[in-house]
């Protein structure tokens, strides 16, 4: 099972030990993403497991492509072939994962 955590501060924190902590949830891979705004310090870090697409295009935090959404996420969508092909028909994608189906959707319906 893959680990996922975050912050917002005023002040950074140590992501890449919050991460590390993580390592007994999914040993294949690690991801952190941090920036700053509004004076808000934001950061998310996942500990992948991975099952789906055990390339590396399957590693979190996943990125739109506009660079504007950020996601980190735990679970398993079984369906997500079938919203895939429901829904993001004339979409590009770059990974096998359920994760991907998640981002796209959101970017879509909201």
């Amino acid at each position: 099972m893959c680990g996922i955590t975050g912050y917002i501060a005023n002040d950074k924190l140590p992501l890449t030990k919050m991460v590390s902590s993580l390592q007994h949830r999914g040993p294949d891979a690690f991801g952190e993403y941090e920036t700053v705004i509004n004076n808000q310090h934001i950061g998310l870090g996942h500990s992948r497991l991975s099952i789906l697409d055990l390339s590396e295009k399957g590693n979190q935090p996943f990125v739109s492509e506009d660079k504007k959404i950020h996601l980190v996420y735990n679970g398993e969508i079984y369906n997500f072939p079938e919203l895939k092909a429901a829904y993001l028909k004339n979409e590009n994608f770059k990974s096998e994962t359920d994760t991907e189906v998640i981002l796209k959707l959101y970017q879509q319906k909201g």
